[in-house]
């Protein structure tokens, strides 16, 4: 596995990559390309499986669609991603498809004002930045945990294991 990301649709400057989580370095132009799904796909697709064959990454990804006040048509996307270093086996991409649901559920349900990290602006009142900070750092967290989890999952499940009958 390589890390977990979180891209949007910038009206202005397009799909940026947004929150990145890894052990490992990851080359921005990855990174980039990762967010670049987020252009070509529908807004109601389920979860979905892309190669990079050219960087040998493989990445789940799945869309949220929140109400965001700030975004035109009050709507805001984000991309959640999980890039990984090889094809991922049938139980694993399992696991992952029911993490990323997991994990879209728990940001429209517990943090559904997360959608105002991409809107802070330099006027705002120290405060309110305060604010912001605390949702983007809840949500950094709940990153890191759901890497964590797939890390241990991958490691308790062998990548040959479609292959032998499981």
């Amino acid at each position: 596995m390589i890390g977990v990301q979180l891209s949007r649709f910038d009206p202005i400057d397009g799909p940026a990559p947004m929150v990145f989580y890894s052990d490992k370095m990851l080359d921005e132009t990855i990174k980039e390309k990762v967010a670049d799904l987020i252009d070509n796909i529908a807004a109601d697709a389920d979860v979905f499986l892309h190669s990079f064959e050219r960087f040998n990454i493989f990445t789940l990804n799945k869309i949220i669609t929140m109400v965001a006040q700030q975004a035109r048509g009050k709507k805001e996307s984000i991309l959640a991603s999980v890039i990984l270093d090889h094809l991922p086996s049938q139980k694993l991409r399992e696991f992952i498809v029911e993490r990323l649901h997991l994990f879209s559920q728990d940001l429209l349900t517990h943090m559904p004002d997360i959608a105002s990290i991409f809107y802070i602006q330099r006027d705002m009142k120290k405060e309110e930045k305060s604010e912001i900070y605390g949702i983007y750092t809840a949500l950094l967290t709940q990153i890191q945990m759901m890497h964590f989890e797939i890390l241990s999952k991958k490691r308790e499940v062998p990548p040959y294991e479609d292959y032998v009958g499981y």
